[in-house]
């Protein structure tokens, strides 16, 4: 998991880095590259709890979907699922992979998303650049308990379609309505529940 656990720091680190302009933004930068590192190191603490939601039905689905071929799956009914997270979970049961990691795995890139989006409609609203304040967004929405837990701990996708709502507000409000209408549908198709 050593590599697992530095390839995750650089993807949730990567937003923050790449917006980093001059030697006073490297070292904002560097400074929540750290603070963010850290959020990581809580998730991964998180990794291997088996909510009673992941036993009860995660799991199960899974189980259930590794043995069916893909045509019998999406003519029947596994879970309540719409049928994108469906495809979803049927490739998590061929990765030939622990299912509980590519659930929270898969939840954990759409948090940087969230973080991502959520601090650039924070610093457009404000009219102005990726500052400290940001940065503060950023790493803000990256501890709150409520993602780190709903992902994590928990196993759950809100964090994916809130993510897409989010940068598709952001699309819209600078002026792309084709990227705002694909994260809107998708945000809304890609609601696990129906």
């Amino acid at each position: 998991t050593r590599c697992a656990d530095v390839t995750g720091v650089q993807t949730c680190a990567l937003p923050i880095l790449r917006r980093a302009k001059g030697r006073d933004g490297f070292g904002t930068a560097l400074l929540c590259a750290v603070c963010v590192a850290a959020l990581f190191g809580v998730r991964v603490a998180f990794l291997g709890m088996e909510s009673p939601d992941y036993q009860d039905y995660l799991h199960q689905w899974t189980l259930t979907m590794r043995q069916k071929s893909f045509s019998e799956v999406m003519r029947g009914t596994v879970g309540d699922y719409t049928v994108i997270y469906q495809y979803l979970v049927f490739l998590i049961s061929r990765a030939g992979l622990p299912d509980i990691y590519l659930y929270k795995g898969f939840t954990l890139a759409f948090e940087v998303l969230l973080a991502s989006s959520a601090a650039s409609l924070f610093c457009h609203a404000r009219g102005e650049g990726w500052g400290i304040s940001g940065f503060l967004v950023y790493a803000g929405v990256l501890a709150l308990p409520t993602v780190v837990l709903n992902g994590s701990a928990w196993g759950q996708c809100d964090a994916v379609y809130t993510a897409l709502a989010l940068a598709g507000l952001y699309a819209c409000l600078r002026g792309k309505p084709f990227l705002c209408a694909a994260c809107l549908a998708l945000s809304q198709i890609g609601r696990a529940h129906v």
